[in-house]
């Protein structure tokens, strides 16, 4: 999308290994799991107030009411392709330009 919208000329989109993200977010989701293996949740509102409490500084949450279907957006509405038929084994550790 943004190369259509010639925001970029190019994008490099890079899909690391899963649990391979080598950042300090591994350590917070860490602290999530740890914190959810002990404690049983019920509802979202007292899982957000879990993760709150199990990780220093208190994490922020913004609840997405709605997201972009990006598989439509690409695929366009009539499923004709545009740039995701270049896009194949996405599930493995690989680096694209776009």
């Amino acid at each position: 999308m943004l190369v259509e919208l010639r925001i970029f000329q190019k994008v490099k989109v890079g899909f690391l290994l899963v649990g391979h993200t080598h950042d300090h977010i591994d350590q917070m989701f860490n602290h999530f799991l740890v914190t959810l293996r002990m404690k049983e949740v019920g509802s979202f509102p007292s899982l957000i107030e879990c993760i709150k409490k199990s990780y220093m500084p208190e994490p922020t949450f913004d609840v997405l009411e709605e997201i972009l279907d990006m598989r439509r957006f690409i695929l366009g509405l009539h499923g004709e392709e545009k740039c995701i038929e270049q896009l194949n084994d996405i599930s493995f550790q690989h680096q694209f330009h776009i």
